[in-house]
């Protein structure tokens, strides 16, 4: 392990590598990790943490494609950020841990998603592709607009 340290001999950055690979730590003036940067096997990623040491930002890349999350005070990721191969999508999440709001970029286009406390869809705008119970595959416009009951059926849309 190789650590850096300020002029009061408080070990401000630490870099070492284990079985799965490098790691960076950098440490706030109390001594508290603020960051970590790290790469393996499978993924390389850098995470910020608070005050309390507590991660609150992650960023990080894999086979899949880049991704960023950011969390709450009590550790639940609230929103989203990733880029994969054949889609991209923004999204938010409450207090509870439903998706609630969701941009999205797919092959078929652009939609933007409203969601219910349940998690259920309420609105939904834009591009998409829906299978009916009967096994129908519908596939609507970027121009399109569906709302939906709080039972999760649909009630409206055009066109």
């Amino acid at each position: 392990m190789l650590s850096l340290r300020d002029e009061n001999g408080k070990a401000r950055a630490m870099l070492h590598t284990d079985k799965d690979g490098p790691r960076l730590s950098l440490s706030d003036q109390n001594g508290k990790v603020r960051a970590t940067l790290h790469t393996d096997e499978d993924a390389a990623g850098l995470r910020l943490y608070d005050e309390n040491g507590k991660a609150r930002a992650m960023l990080q890349t894999d086979k899949d494609g880049p991704g960023l999350m950011l969390v709450d005070e009590n550790g639940k990721v609230r929103a989203m950020l990733t880029a994969l191969k054949d889609a991209a999508g923004l999204g938010f999440i409450d207090a509870n841990g439903k998706n609630r709001a969701a941009f999205g970029l797919t092959e078929e286009g652009p939609a933007l998603e409203l969601s219910d406390e349940n998690g259920k869809s309420s609105a939904v705008v834009g591009a998409g592709v829906t299978e009916t119970p009967d096994g129908r595959t519908i596939t609507y416009p970027e121009s399109s607009i569906r709302l939906f009951g709080k039972d999760g059926k649909w009630i409206w849309g055009a066109p």
